[in-house]
């Protein structure tokens, strides 16, 4: 490869790591649509929710109200063809009540995988598993039943 030539897998890592640190961190949401495909699907939702690119949104402002501070680290990304996978590790303090209960003021943290399938440099689908239940119980909570 020459100079300044990336593969696909690198471009679709290059994209996940945005979405990291310029919505996640920044709160910057005008780049959504140049990361996201209008037809995004997160598959962790509860299919009576919403999973597309616009409740996906919805989800970050929730999370960013709730932990104002919030930090995901990368701990490790694994690229083969058209999908990215990242393990990664979150910390913030509950100071906001958009998760549905008043703010604990607890600095918590909790650890997740997720996979990210690409097409035309966009994401397009993504499977989440976090560990919620380590969550609700740092910040003295019981997840609820479904």
């Amino acid at each position: 490869m020459g100079k300044g030539t990336q593969t696909v897998e690198q471009r679709n890592i290059g994209v996940a790591q945005r979405v990291w640190d310029e919505v996640w961190h920044q709160g910057n949401f005008r780049v959504m649509d140049e990361l996201f495909d209008p037809q995004f699907v997160r598959h962790d939702l509860n299919p009576n929710e919403g999973q597309g690119r616009e409740r996906h949104e919805q989800l970050i402002r929730q999370l960013r109200s709730a932990f104002p501070d919030l930090h995901y680290s990368v701990d490790d990304v694994i690229a083969s063809g058209d999908k990215v996978v990242t393990r990664y590790h979150f910390e913030g303090t509950h100071l906001g009540d958009s998760l549905g209960f008043p703010p604990t003021g607890k600095k918590v943290g909790y650890t997740g995988m997720l996979i990210q399938r690409f097409a035309n440099g966009k994401i397009v689908e993504q499977w989440t598993e976090w560990n919620q239940l380590s969550l609700y119980q740092q910040l003295g909570r019981i997840a609820p039943q479904r």
